[in-house]
């Protein structure tokens, strides 16, 4: 599929708001699962974006940081695939996770790689589906931190029920961070926001 160029896509994007403004192994095994109300001192999984404008490539995880920066050194993501495969998408380390602030993560390619903290390789294909998957936040303990699952997805890391497809948008929590358990209720369709805001 063609990439193209970043004022392409956002040209090409139709019926969505322009985003362009806002850009300047195995898993390890489950252990503690830290989700709470928003507000309690973990990091989240803010918002995940498994294609964009019709770009396989155009993907990205954002986390959203607790009430203290996080050293992110020994965390990482890991992924349920459209299948049902559970696997490492990328290592953390190196990153710190700002008070409040976003960390994003793409992939290598595609329109939003180049305002991205850490890359992953994903190619032209990409590495998230958009009928359903997951993504889970570990920590450097190998504790599931956080996750957030959409779609089709009803594996381990989906908490509750898995949000809504979110097609050619983003899957958002709505408000930043909101985190009840469940992912239907705390994650929406919604235009993508890299590194700013989540709304609908």
């Amino acid at each position: 599929m063609d990439t193209g160029t970043g004022a392409d896509l956002l040209a090409a994007s139709g019926d969505l708001p322009m985003v362009g403004a806002d850009l300047a192994g195995g898993p390890p095994d489950l252990a503690s699962d830290l989700r709470g109300p928003p507000g309690y001192p973990y990091p989240r999984v803010n918002e995940v974006v498994p294609s964009f404008s019709g770009v396989s490539a155009n993907e990205y995880v954002e986390l959203i940081g607790a009430d203290h920066d996080i050293d992110l050194t020994g965390w990482s993501l890991h992924q349920e695939t459209s299948t049902g495969i559970l696997r490492l998408l990328v290592n953390l380390g190196g990153l710190t996770l700002p008070r409040g602030g976003y960390v994003l993560i793409t992939n290598d390619v595609g329109l939003f790689s180049v305002m991205a903290d850490l890359t992953y390789v994903g190619g032209t294909a990409g590495k998230l589906a958009q009928a359903g998957g997951a993504i889970a936040l570990f920590d450097a303990k190998g504790s599931q931190v956080d996750s957030l699952g959409w779609g089709t997805a009803k594996g381990a890391y989906v908490e509750g029920t898995a949000a809504a497809d979110p097609g050619d948008f983003s899957c958002s929590r709505i408000p930043d961070g909101a985190d009840t358990g469940d992912n239907h209720a705390d994650a929406q369709k919604a235009t993508p926001t890299p590194r700013t805001a989540n709304h609908l």
